[in-house]
């Protein structure tokens, strides 16, 4: 649970040395920018400073040239102070901007003289079998001709106009719903004949000029086809070789050119007051001596560090979180919910550990489990998703509850032997005694993880000097008293049948936590030493707060039953995989395989889906909404501000 320490920096000197100094202060990505302007809004003679980045017109055409090969480029992070030369950059993006697009050129003319080529072959196939001269037909000066296509169902209908001597369609060829060919007519007799045709639906077809029969046609453009398809081969590895022998280069440039107008873009947060220039942002507190130190050679820079708590109330440190190697892939449930503020607890801990245990009891299963691992693997290697890392991790706990449950693939005898050999017995999960058993330790377990996180409340609140809410509210002290001593006497009372509700127990460790959870606001404003205890009319207070006391309780309860979903996805689980042995029974041998193995992969697919997601729902709704805000905002370099923003 570590949340990393934040300084405040000021940067400060002459306008003349702010390029050099933006640049140092992007190295590393380790900045997180502020509105300067928000600190000094009260501050006369300070204006922003805005100017057009200049590197972004050769930056948009590095990113259309990586778009259009591959590999893409890739970003090389800069670590120190690096000298360049403006203008030898903008030499080399606009000579290779100007190679590449010169070739772009020549393969999109190739293309689309293929692409023509292709559809001319189309087209004038549909006329192979007129045996006409084409060259001839369009030649005609007194007569229009119209090639084109026709439905089947229109072409009987010409029968109709046999008395017109004008109307006539030669078909060439025929497919399952047209009959293609051409139709002629006199010129003057062009518009009524066109007339008819559309009647019967005819689709004219604009066919290419050629110099003899459709098949002659047909052959020369294929020959000039072949020849293009060539040219577009050498085109292509010529375009793959340029760009494997400049890649590099190009990588080069990109990325300081991608450094630089960042540097550039942290002008939009900075403020300008005559001659010098003042910038305020967040850095990692253990980032601060190697900070520093990049000013050394600029003289007329100076930097400042704060803690945390001297910046304005509004604006609040930026968080980065810092976990181990084990807790990290959980950082993505967190960032989910939402960050923690910067004066909080981090949940990462506590989500890595208690959602990998409510998973594994929920989907407990050895084989299943392995192949979850597997799965997890996959996703996390080969489509670097970052569920696969928690995959792995959860499926580590199926197999360990899948050993107690005695669960392999759904047999529940395969473990027996090893049993024995302990001198013990699997735990049989659908027998009637075991069932009542695992919905009562559900519950207990749902009890459990509620004080967990009311305990994890109380710390958070004192830590923040949230006083109501840490000692007074119903996830502080005076709910977990309360919820703790309703608790260990019902349990008590239903196990062993001793009675601890004595009027002392309940006046005690019922009532009082009642009423200190009723009178929260203004006893936290009295232990906080505020002067105005009551911030509203008292009859207001006990009205609002009487409904609010009963949320309270159900909210104990709902809670609390919440958790009962956990052992019935332990029973859903052997019952689905009973359902699927009796199905496999209905076949031969190899159809019970068959039927084990897909039944087994659905079970382990849709239950894996649903348990996941009914985890992590225990984990927000019922467990983070007692401890966690979650209202933190994240620590973004420049680069990373701009690659929300897009």
């Amino acid at each position: 649970m570590a949340i990393e320490k934040m300084l405040l920096v000021h940067v400060l000197g002459k306008l003349d040395t702010m390029d050099a100094a933006f640049e140092r202060v992007c190295i590393d990505e380790d900045f997180h920018p502020e509105s300067t302007m928000t600190f000094l809004e009260d501050t006369k003679g300070y204006a922003s400073v805005t100017q057009d980045n200049p590197y972004t017109p050769m930056l948009q055409a590095l990113d259309e040239l990586s778009k259009s090969h591959a590999p893409p480029l890739r970003l090389t992070p800069v670590t120190s102070p690096v000298k360049y030369d403006r203008e030898g950059l903008r030499r080399f993006v606009d000579q290779v901007s100007e190679e590449f697009k010169a070739l772009d050129r020549q393969y999109r003319a190739l293309k689309e003289d293929i692409s023509m080529e292709e559809t001319f072959i189309a087209q004038l196939s549909h006329f192979t079998g007129l045996n006409v001269r084409l060259d001839e037909v369009f030649s005609c000066e007194f007569i229009k001709v119209r090639f084109g296509r026709i439905p089947r169902d229109s072409y009987p209908k010409l029968q109709a106009y046999e008395d017109n001597p004008y109307v006539m369609f030669f078909p060439g060829s025929v497919d399952a719903t047209h009959y293609w060919g051409v139709y002629f007519c006199p010129r003057e007799q062009a518009e009524e004949v066109d007339r008819i045709f559309s009647h019967l639906y005819f689709e004219r077809l604009r066919v290419p000029g050629v110099n003899g029969t459709p098949e002659e046609g047909i052959e020369r453009f294929q020959k000039k086809l072949a020849e293009d398809r060539k040219r577009l081969t050498n085109l292509i590895n010529k375009i793959q070789a340029s760009w494997k022998q400049e890649h590099e280069e190009i990588e080069k440039a990109y990325s300081f050119l991608t450094y630089l107008s960042d540097a550039f873009d942290l002008r939009r947060y900075a403020a300008k007051h005559g001659t010098l220039f003042h910038l305020i942002g967040w850095i990692p507190a253990d980032k601060q001596d190697a900070f520093f130190h990049r000013f050394d050679e600029l003289d007329a820079v100076e930097v400042v560090f704060e803690p945390p708590e001297e910046a304005p109330r509004e604006v609040t440190p930026p968080i980065r979180l810092k976990n181990r190697w084990l807790s990290r892939p959980f950082e993505m449930f967190v960032d989910m919910f939402g960050l923690p503020d910067y004066d909080e607890i981090d949940p990462t801990t506590f989500i890595s550990i208690t959602y990998c245990i409510l998973f594994g009891i929920m989907f407990a299963d050895v084989g299943q489990g392995i192949l979850l691992f597997i799965a997890g693997l996959f996703m996390y290697k080969k489509r670097q998703m970052a569920i696969g890392p928690i995959l792995m991790r959860t499926s580590i706990f199926s197999v360990i509850f899948g050993f107690v449950f005695g669960s392999v693939f759904g047999f529940e005898t395969t473990l027996d032997s090893l049993y024995a050999s302990f001198g013990l017995s699997p735990f049989r999960v659908m027998e009637p005694d075991n069932i009542t058993l695992i919905l009562v330790a559900s519950i207990a377990i749902g009890c459990l993880l509620n004080m967990v996180a009311m305990v994890l409340n109380i710390y958070s609140g004192l830590k923040r000097r949230r006083y109501a809410d840490a000692l007074f509210g119903p996830s502080g002290a005076a709910g977990l008293v309360f919820y703790g001593s309703l608790l260990a006497a019902g349990g008590l009372l239903f196990l062993t049948g001793s009675n601890l509700f004595s009027l002392p127990y309940v006046l005690l460790l019922i009532v009082l936590p009642l009423l200190l959870m009723f009178f929260r606001e203004p006893l936290g404003n009295l232990v906080a030493g505020k002067p105005k205890i009551f911030e509203e009319r008292v009859g207001e207070f006990i009205s609002g707060n009487f409904f609010e006391v009963f949320d309270f309780l159900l909210s104990y309860l709902s809670n609390t039953l919440s958790f009962l979903r956990v052992g019935a996805f332990v029973l859903v689980h052997a019952g689905m995989m009973k359902v699927v042995f009796v199905i496999a029974e209905l076949f031969s041998p190899v159809g019970y395989t068959i039927a084990v193995v897909i039944g087994n992969g659905i079970v382990a697919c849709l239950e894996a889906l649903l348990v996941a997601i009914q985890v992590l729902r225990l984990e927000y709704y019922e467990m983070f909404s007692r401890f966690y805000s979650g209202n933190g905002k994240p620590f973004l370099s420049i680069r990373s501000s701009k690659s929300q923003s897009q």
